[in-house]
């Protein structure tokens, strides 16, 4: 795949008329990174007092430490989570942090704008966007990645109590755009599968002049952990999509059991997963920025591209 080769589609009936260059001089760090999500706003949100995000983060994590609040971040030390350094054998709480609104400025380039699969007309609610709540956690990289994304889904639904108006969740590291509506709803689903449908975005992109696809994922790197990867043809790419989510649900599920070389069921005829079609993994490095270790999954009779 050659620079300057990709597009992607706005619709299942539209083309984008943007070509979307690759970067792979953009490199993701090889270890855990700080999960950062924004709660968005159209119009000015009040402040949370240091009282209801307390009280917020006692009903999601259970026992909360002393808040501090400083400057315009509110900062709650989890008690029920530990991380061990060298001079504090005994462990230390990690911090969720909540930032007081401020102006939304983030510029988001037009790869990012282009993936919002999960908000319809998601770029022009970017657009219009006021105001952000930003939530994260400090030293928070020291968790499992089970832990690690708990805390965020948990800060996430704290952060939805003490600025109830938000109309959006965005996670940067990912792109993945998230109505309030969904967010809300998928609280249904276990918390791997509330990780996936809030943090990691699933991305689908045509390669210009040919007739191949590719879908894969972005943020189970910042908890330095593979995504996934699928270069194909001939394929309906829901299917892949649906594929893709499902596949990164059993790796995070069981601890990340696929090898190397591994053989997984494909998808069948009729887009449900199927014993009768045999499928190969192998772990490489993205075709797609930001690089970094993802599956990629040998769709067999329909995988495009050079392989050996």
């Amino acid at each position: 795949m050659t620079a300057a080769s990709l597009s992607t589609r706005k619709s299942e009936d539209a083309m984008s008329d943007t070509i979307l260059n690759q970067d792979l001089s953009e490199k993701a760090p090889q270890r855990p990174q700080m999960l950062i999500a924004q709660l968005l706003f159209r119009e000015k949100p009040e402040r949370c007092s240091a009282e209801k995000a307390r009280a917020a983060m006692e009903k999601y994590c259970g026992d909360i430490g002393e808040t501090a609040e400083k400057s315009d971040i509110l900062m709650l030390p989890v008690n029920g989570l530990r991380v061990e350094f060298k001079d504090e054998p005994q462990g230390v709480p990690p911090l969720a942090c909540f930032m007081q609104p401020a102006e939304f400025t983030l510029k988001l380039d037009e790869m990012t704008r282009s993936q919002f699969w999960d908000m319809e007309n998601g770029a022009d609610f970017i657009d219009g966007v006021k105001y952000e709540a930003i939530v994260y956690a400090m030293l928070s990289a020291g968790l499992t990645y089970r832990e690690q994304a708990e805390l965020f889904i948990a800060q996430l639904d704290a952060a939805a109590e003490m600025f109830p108006t938000f109309e959006a969740i965005f996670t940067a590291g990912s792109g993945k755009l998230v109505p309030k509506a969904r967010f809300l709803e998928d609280r249904q689903w276990d918390k791997a599968a509330r990780f996936l449908k809030t943090a990691v975005n699933v991305r689908f992109f045509t390669v210009q002049g040919a007739d191949e696809m590719l879908v894969d994922s972005l943020g189970m790197y910042l908890l330095a952990l593979p995504d996934v990867q699928f270069h194909f043809r001939a394929l309906d790419p829901n299917y892949v999509v649906n594929y893709a989510y499902n596949l990164l649900d059993y790796q995070y599920e069981n601890d990340f059991p696929i090898e190397d070389g591994d053989r997984l069921d494909g998808i069948g005829a009729d887009g449900n997963i199927s014993e009768s079609v045999q499928w190969r993994g192998s772990y490489e490095n993205s075709l797609i920025q930001p690089l970094r270790l993802v599956l990629d999954v040998n769709c067999g009779e329909h995988a495009a591209g050079s392989r050996d």
